[in-house]
């Protein structure tokens, strides 16, 4: 499953990387998946949210944090995150962790 984590600019294909960690684990999945909701600033209704990263620096943090998963508690993780325009609706990050 640790193809490791890494920023998108398209749209995160939630149901294929369950499908995929479950597949490659055959034991116990946990996912998560962030949503756009619809929100008010002010009078004026946002539709989307637009996401900015240094690619490097966070790799390296989540790279750190996957590192630990498998060392403390035996389980690999997959992260993905959406950069740029998100619209409202759509899902700007997805976490699956699954058991070694």
């Amino acid at each position: 499953m640790n193809d490791g984590f890494f920023f998108t600019e398209t749209t995160i294909p939630v149901e294929l990387l369950e499908e995929s960690v479950r597949n490659a684990s055959g034991k116990a999945v946990v996912s998560l998946q962030g949503v756009i909701r619809r929100d008010r600033k002010g009078s004026e209704e946002l539709d989307h949210v637009v996401y900015e990263a240094e690619r490097i620096r966070a790799g390296d943090e989540i790279d750190s944090m996957a590192q630990e998963v498998r060392e403390r508690w035996h389980a690999e993780l997959l992260f993905r995150h959406r950069l740029g325009t998100v619209r409202v609706g759509e899902t700007s990050v997805f976490i699956a962790v699954s058991a070694l």
